[in-house]
């Protein structure tokens, strides 16, 4: 297969990841919401050392002297910072979920209007679901409110296209236009890990692999896997430096359609660097503070239940006995008790509940203070229910958090499913023969087919996005009445109107038909009608 393509360092640059400082940026901003950030540390809470496998050094483990440090002597407790906190707490995880269900999740994912066509937004809005753009770009939120940045994009398939979802952290765009997020092309690079059979002997081996895909305006081009080895610092290097890549001809095509079938999407948005800001921006040193702390919480209850004895003794008996105040004396299985000089008695040395409630509460403020400024709102279901009687009460607690998701309302809908929408337009033109009529029965009761105008443009299509919240019943009730009331008499709106005000309350999924169906009733209630009316006046004329 031919590679027609001028960017040959896409193609041509051996994997360095460890060397680039974007992908170590991204990486340790997915490491946040994979609650793997802290796998690195080289000690335990406790402050044992951690083997580079990642296993606790014990005194019979052949590394237990990895780090420089005598087992089971740990006298010199390393720093915090050293240490994997024993108690991760997922707040990144939580607020970008928290964001993307805000956004995407049951009845908030949005309805997209075509000004043109009534019959191109019906058959989308049939087509969009089957090719599943909804979860797709929910991924696409999901990494973007993590990392920063996402790429969503399509592939041609035989039959139909599929929609897919990359890893920006992988990605290396080449732009044509940044600010819009259209790239020339882009390199989707990963390494991945695969049992493979060693015949020599006779088992299966885990062993690394780079995978690299290179999606140009014209071809979308797989290589076959080039084998790589992991360091012991998990760095990645290409097995054999010399070796260049070589097409699988099997999965690579050729879509011929002018233009990258992706686009790549910024959370938050920035024009100062590649990617945008991830939703936890600005919460992380908070985060690391919250961990650290509950793992002291832990680490201090659990000591709490195994106290140490302290046996007090008069001075001078304690010398004819050969003990030292401060000293620690072996109990057995009991474990360690220490002698203190005093007037002889025994209690266990125990850490007061009042630290343990002052260093809880510290903690519960962190955590406010992190969801304030991640703008993330989690309310209190109990203050919701007591004192939220309509949505437009509820919009106000949310408020603070609502104003960072109108901002990524516009990312994920304006610069990202209506350009997308638009692309899938083109790619349907280029091969029509994957666009298959919708069928539907009209006014008239027929069956009848609906084929979209593919000929459309961003501004004539519109991202209708439902209320942040579902309406209660009162809500309901006074747009029902809203949309009777203006349909009454001397209607003020048309059906067509009444029925889309109403079907963001209603939750209805396909209005059009809707109005079909109602202006079918409409024509066979006139039609009974004058039916009945000619009846009427077919007695009145028999004098009946």
């Amino acid at each position: 297969m031919r590679i027609n393509i001028t960017e040959d360092n896409l193609i041509n640059d051996p994997p360095d990841f460890d060397s680039d400082a974007r992908f170590t940026i991204l990486d340790k901003y997915e490491a946040y919401f994979r609650n793997t950030i802290y796998n690195s540390r080289k000690f335990t809470w406790d402050g044992r050392p951690i083997a580079p496998g990642g296993e606790n050094v014990g005194a019979g483990n052949p590394n237990a002297n990895y780090y420089g440090t005598k087992i089971p002597d740990i006298s010199g407790s390393p720093r915090v910072s050293d240490r994997k906190p024993s108690v991760v707490y997922p707040m990144a995880r939580m607020i970008v979920n928290r964001f993307v269900s805000l956004l995407f999740g049951e009845h908030r994912f949005p309805r997209f209007h075509w000004t043109t066509d009534p019959n191109t937004e019906e058959w989308f809005a049939e087509y969009l679901t089957e090719i599943y753009l909804k979860e797709n770009i929910m991924e696409a939120a999901t990494n973007g409110g993590a990392m920063g940045s996402s790429v969503l994009g399509f592939k041609i398939l035989k039959d139909r296209i599929q929609v897919e979802t990359f890893n920006s952290k992988w990605v290396t765009p080449i732009w044509e236009d940044f600010h819009a997020g259209i790239m020339e092309a882009f390199r989707f690079m990963y390494p991945y890990v695969q049992n493979v059979y060693n015949e020599e002997k006779e088992k299966f081996e885990l062993k690394w692999f780079l995978y690299r895909r290179v999606i140009t305006k014209m071809q979308d081009i797989v290589f076959e896997p080039q084998e790589l080895i992991k360091t012991d610092n998990g760095e990645y290097k290409l097995k054999n430096k010399a070796e260049k890549p070589i097409v699988d001809k099997k999965n690579s095509s050729t879509h011929n359609l002018g233009f990258v079938p992706a686009i790549f999407l910024q959370n938050i948005p920035r024009y100062d660097q590649i990617d945008g800001d991830p939703s936890p921006e600005g919460g992380y040193e908070l985060f690391d503070s919250i961990n650290e702390q509950l793992s002291a919480i832990q680490y201090a209850l659990h000591g709490n239940l195994d106290p140490t004895l302290v046996i007090a003794l008069d001075p001078e008996e304690a010398a004819k006995l050969g003990y030292k105040p401060g000293q620690d004396i072996q109990l057995g299985s009991r474990g360690k008790g220490l002698v203190v000089g005093a007037n002889g008695s025994v209690k266990f040395l125990e850490m007061e509940g009042e630290a343990l409630r002052i260093a809880i509460e510290f903690v519960e403020k962190l955590r406010e203070k992190a969801l304030e400024v991640c703008q993330c709102v989690i309310a209190d279901p109990v203050r919701i229910s007591g004192n939220a009687q309509s949505a437009a009460a509820i919009v106000k607690l949310f408020e603070y958090m609502l104003a960072k998701a109108d901002i990524l309302r516009c990312q994920y809908g304006e610069r990202g499913m209506k350009p997308f929408i638009v692309m899938i337009a083109r790619a349907l033109e280029k091969y029509p023969k994957l666009v298959t009529p919708l069928k539907h029965v009209d006014e008239n009761g027929e069956v009848a087919e609906i084929k979209p105008n593919l000929g459309f443009s961003k501004k004539d299509l519109q991202v209708v996005w439902p209320d942040y919240f579902e309406p209660m019943m009162a809500d309901i009730f006074q747009a029902a009445e809203a949309a009777s009331m203006a349909r009454a008499q001397k209607p003020v709106t048309t059906v067509e109107r009444a029925v889309k005000f109403l079907a963001q309350f209603l939750k209805d999924p396909n209005p059009l038909q809707t109005i079909r169906e109602l202006k079918q009733e409409e024509k066979e209630t006139i039609a009974r009608e004058e039916k009945n009316a000619q009846v009427k006046l077919n007695y009145a004329a028999k004098g009946e």
